[in-house]
């Protein structure tokens, strides 16, 4: 089949999803070498063309030749930046307390995202509602979680820790309908890291002595950066300020930087 000759470097996530490493090897479809092909009614490879060819793929066997029947259909996307903009409504996802699980007392709450069959994630939801867990509550009824739109094959769940903040522990990977899960405390490994930066909190004042354009609005964005200088998703936009003449803006209560990350910008 034509996704027989997919070619990688094996640095997608779904490769990388047990645990990270850096691979020193790719992979470019079946490695075929030393072959002599007389007298034969195809001297050539068959390839069986039943569906198009929906990987990056290509052939590079130079001592065979490589014979399609049929049309292949590749199955492109188009180049270029792309604005990630994607993610999970969270409105209406509610939250009941149970029992029979290992949850501790304290505030939880969700983040949901989708998944490709590339295993790349869309960027997650904002929060769910929090739900205060009592002494004698130890499991969580979720429900109302939004069904994956578009080309995503999945969704992967994600819980806060008892203090209602982050890091964002992966509970489990849910298909693309099903509307409710029982968190009884289990972890499937991992923690949301490709998340953005919460600026709910952070506030806005204007003060003398700037260049500012005078009766302009403003807001601004977050971004966590890593030790190579990378940025991660930016935040959403904080609430906007209008200043006058010669003025500053001085942002307060600015979010810490995340874990993973040695910066903000």
């Amino acid at each position: 089949m034509p996704s027989s000759f997919e070619e990688t470097n094996f640095n997608e996530p779904r490769f990388q999803s047990s645990g990270s490493f850096t691979s020193d090897y790719d992979r470019v479809g079946p490695n075929i070498k030393r072959n002599t092909l007389l007298n034969n009614s195809v001297n050539g490879l068959f390839i069986r063309v039943d569906s198009g060819l929906n990987v990056p793929g290509r052939f590079d066997d130079t001592d065979i030749v490589h014979v399609l029947t049929d049309n292949l259909v590749i199955n492109g996307n188009p180049g270029g930046a792309l604005l990630d903009s994607t993610f999970p409504p969270s409105a209406l996802i509610s939250l009941g307390p149970s029992t029979g699980g290992t949850l501790q007392p304290g505030f939880y709450n969700y983040k949901i995202s989708f998944v490709d069959r590339n295993g790349y994630e869309s960027i997650p939801s904002d929060p769910s509602v929090t739900i205060n867990l009592l002494a004698n509550q130890t499991a969580i009824s979720i429900a109302s979680l939004p069904g994956a739109t578009g080309d995503f094959v999945e969704r992967r769940l994600y819980r806060s820790q008892s203090t209602g903040n982050g890091p964002y522990e992966l509970v489990a990977s849910l298909d693309r309908t099903s509307s409710s899960f029982s968190d009884a405390g289990q972890t499937a490994g991992g923690t949301l890291v490709r998340d953005r930066a919460d600026v709910n909190n952070v506030t806005l004042t204007e003060i003398a002595g700037g260049t500012l354009p005078a009766a302009g609005r403003f807001t601004y964005r977050i971004v966590m950066v890593d030790a190579g200088g990378r940025e991660g998703l930016a935040s959403n936009t904080t609430s906007s300020i209008v200043v006058g003449t010669n003025s500053s803006v001085r942002l307060d209560n600015l979010p810490r930087t995340s874990a993973g990350f040695v910066g903000r910008r």
